[in-house]
């Protein structure tokens, strides 16, 4: 285990000791780009239910109504905020840009 400590006061290098060790002042010049936080570390690949079993989907923007749309088969239908027959390419293009979809910034745990 490597701990990496706070800036040395000349501010050109960081305290570190190594499997309970000494502390020793290191100058590596990529030492703190891999210090993180620990949301860094997370998973940005959004999970949810298994994709092939995925029956509706329902998206809401700022101020905006929400756009339900159900599938039955390979059939996708619009259920609100009107009722109608979907475009079945423009749904299925939909569900993949949620399926493949990266979490960018996780919500501060207190």
């Amino acid at each position: 285990m490597l701990q990496v400590g706070s800036d040395n006061p000349a501010g050109d290098a960081r305290y570190v000791r190594g499997s309970g060790g000494p502390v020793q002042v290191a100058k590596a010049p990529g030492l703190t780009s891999f210090l993180t936080e620990p949301s860094d570390l997370r998973t940005r690949i959004a999970r949810g239910a298994p994709w092939g079993r995925v029956v509706s989907i329902e998206t809401r923007g700022p101020q905006q109504e929400a756009i339900r749309l159900a599938k039955s088969g390979d059939a996708w239908t619009i259920e609100a905020p009107i009722q109608a027959e979907a475009d079945p390419e423009a749904a299925q293009r939909l569900a993949d840009k949620l399926r493949y979809a990266r979490i960018q910034a996780f919500l501060k745990e207190e």
